[in-house]
């Protein structure tokens, strides 16, 4: 008599479940009611250093996760990345199982002429094809938000792969949204307040860099990118996952940005970073709770990190020319140097795919010649230099070194026979054979990072 007592209750609360009619005016289908089928809901926080999760935790900025560390039986275990270690790289092993599925977030595929840079939906659909091809994907039957690649995804949002945010109401009729639109006013109202908070955070931000004689045009457009990367995305984010959650999706992985993208302005360890983990500790509690009462399926949380970023100094700021500028002062005797593009108010980050997928927005991505240039490519924290002809072994080392001392570049790598030689500031060393003198012998993952690289 309880049971059915209790039963009837469920099944009149999901009747006027707000994100029960949300899926219905979504046209999403919903999973099998009673069912105890296990789920996994993957939270990534994207650049998070394992370092900054500890730092976070120590002054209460993720007071969810803490607690599930120390009430719900919730472990914290290290993660390798792999080399290189960026979201495209991460996200191809774990979803396709291919350890480095690309040599960098920035790279040239000479025999096709072409440039892939990770952040361009060309890019990301090409590469993320070609490793479908091999695997169909972890996430296949789930979900994908905010990612590189859709793994596979049966629904895939705010990815690089899938980008555009007319993605968000793809095939949902007009009144539907509306009617949608009115169900969660108070979402609505929420993601409002969410982006003013942040935008007076970004205003304030923005003055104070301006005082330190930053770059005005460039930090004006960052506040907007703030805006809508650290609150708008964050919370469309949680409402879709919590609707898939709500309605039996198998595999669901959502990807917070917000703290990457603050972190690669700021810096990692910044308060302004920091202060963006609070929003997302906010919104995987309320995933968790939507979770724990799902009827479709038993879920199970992991919340990671795909890579970590570390406190630098941009090479630019000590060495006063950019990396591509040294490096083709090092090859000018024998080769021509790679063009100095005009990057002027470009920058290639997530907003960019979100608004436009014109082939106009692409200038100096595909199709170039570089039989007649060096080429150099050093977006994230392993760059490339493409070369138009193949340098002999005595060459190669000879340009290793000067590579090392003339333009202080801090570890050259070149194949040599089965070898790969480092050259550094400590000296040469095969790679194969004394990994500890190249990457220290105090690295955390010495033998897989070396076999990676």
């Amino acid at each position: 008599m309880i049971g059915r007592i209790q039963a009837f209750f469920r099944k009149l609360r999901k009747s006027f479940s707000r994100s029960e009619w949300a899926i219905r005016l979504l046209g999403m289908s919903c999973g099998p009611d009673g069912t105890t089928t296990p789920g996994l809901v993957l939270i990534q926080i994207d650049g998070f250093a394992y370092t900054q999760l500890e730092r976070a935790m120590e002054k209460n900025r993720l007071p969810f996760l803490k607690s599930l560390l120390k009430k719900e039986g919730y472990t914290l275990k290290p993660f390798y990345s792999g080399v290189p270690s960026t979201t495209p790289a991460v996200q191809g092993e774990l979803y396709f199982g291919i350890p480095a599925a690309v040599p960098a977030f920035d790279f040239i595929r000479k025999e096709q002429q072409e440039r892939m840079i990770m952040f361009h939906p060309e890019a990301a659909d090409q590469i993320g094809s070609e490793l479908t091809e091999q695997n169909p994907g972890l996430l296949k039957g789930g979900s994908s938000y905010s990612n590189i690649y859709s793994g596979g995804a049966e629904e895939a949002r705010y990815c690089v792969q899938e980008m555009g945010l007319n993605s968000l109401w793809k095939a949902t009729h007009p009144l539907n949204l509306i009617l949608l639109f009115l169900i969660h006013i108070t979402k609505v109202f929420r993601i409002m307040a969410y982006g003013v908070i942040e935008f007076g955070v970004a205003l304030g931000d923005f003055f104070r860099s301006i005082f330190q004689r930053a770059h005005p045009l460039k930090e004006l457009k960052f506040i907007f990118t703030r805006v809508a990367v650290c609150a708008v995305l964050r919370e469309l984010i949680r409402f879709r996952v919590k609707l898939d959650v709500s309605r039996g999706m198998r595999i669901i992985h959502a990807n917070f940005v917000g703290y990457d993208e603050q972190s690669h302005r700021r810096g990692p360890s910044s308060a302004f970073a920091h202060w963006s983990l609070q929003g997302i500790d906010e919104a995987i509690q309320d995933i968790y709770r939507t979770a724990l009462r799902s009827d479709c399926r038993d879920y199970q949380l992991i919340v990671f990190s795909d890579h970590g970023q570390e406190e630098v100094i941009s090479y630019a700021d000590v060495y006063g020319i950019s990396v591509r500028r040294a490096v083709n002062e090092v090859f000018a005797s024998r080769f021509s140097g790679d063009p100095e593009v005009n990057r002027k108010g470009r920058r290639h980050g997530r907003g960019r795919g979100f608004f436009s997928r014109r082939a106009s927005d692409l200038v100096d991505f595909l199709m170039f010649d570089s039989t007649e240039h060096v080429r150099t490519t050093s977006m994230g924290p392993l760059g490339h230099i493409y070369l138009p002809e193949t340098l002999s072994e005595a060459e190669k080392e000879e340009y290793g070194h000067r590579l090392v001392e003339e333009a202080h570049i801090p570890l050259v790598l070149y194949p040599h026979g089965e070898s790969i030689i480092a050259i550094h500031s400590a000296g040469v060393h095969d790679l194969n054979r004394d990994p500890e003198a190249v990457l220290g012998s105090n690295h955390p993952f010495l033998k897989p990072a070396a076999e990676d690289l």
